[in-house]
């Protein structure tokens, strides 16, 4: 038995696509495609209605921002039984001073949601207490929070992570008291003339209460000396 070794031109060769020829596989392929394109077509509609956009403001435009920690704030509950504070929410507080008036504002928005938790202006007779001796918590009183659009006096605590984040807070705090405070301020000076101008028409009611009570002391004696003279007109008949 002899070995035989297959020339060149006993080998099979593989059948490949030519230029002019594509094979069953590419043709599938491009009809595939095809029929994707057809069934997702790029279809555009018209507006009915053009809505414009609309900037909406937050007021923070016209403020600086002086603070802004991670904390948690809680609000104290009077309508229980047994009074006590109740968790608003956690997110960033912020201290924001206007560019333009004489005032500083607190401003807390819950995670997430973004739904305000405090929204009040500092006031020079707002006291900041620590809660229960704690280095982290302090507690302070509002006549006029805005987080629910209507204003409410309110009474809060604010716990941070740790004792030098509310230090922070303390001291920026303090610092906003005593500059919505300066005797310069307008709004500071439109009070003082209000109550100026009680005062005087307090002091002219009392000078008017007066001058009544004067004339109606003159009355009264007038009309004691008509009496009594009337009194010696009779004497003097009945001595006729």
């Amino acid at each position: 038995m002899s070995d035989t070794t297959p020339t060149p031109a006993d080998k099979v060769e593989p059948t490949t696509a030519t230029d002019g020829h594509k094979t069953d596989d590419a043709k599938s392929r491009e009809r595939t495609e095809s029929e994707s394109a057809d069934s997702n077509p790029d279809i555009h509609f018209d507006p009915i209605i053009q809505l414009p956009l609309i900037d909406l403001k937050s007021l923070e435009e016209d403020e600086t921002e002086l603070l802004k920690l991670r904390a948690k704030l809680y609000r104290y509950d009077t309508t229980e039984e047994t009074p006590q504070f109740k968790e608003r929410g956690t997110g960033e507080v912020k201290l924001l001073r206007h560019n333009q008036i004489r005032a500083v504002r607190i401003l807390m928005r819950r995670d997430k949601t973004l739904k305000l938790c405090a929204n009040h202006y500092i006031m020079p007779a707002m006291e900041l207490k620590k809660h229960q001796n704690s280095e982290k918590v302090f507690v302070w009183s509002t006549f006029a929070d805005l987080s629910d659009e209507t204003p409410k006096p309110e009474t809060l605590a604010i716990r941070f992570g740790n004792a030098e984040n509310a230090q922070k807070f303390k001291e920026v705090f303090e610092e906003s008291k005593e500059f919505v405070s300066d005797p310069d301020d307008q709004i500071t000076n439109t009070l003082n003339k209000m109550h100026i101008k009680d005062e005087n028409k307090s002091d002219t009611e009392d000078s008017d209460s007066e001058e009544d009570d004067s004339e109606s002391e003159t009355t009264k004696e007038s009309a004691d000396k008509e009496e009594v003279q009337k009194d010696q007109k009779t004497e003097t008949k009945e001595v006729k």
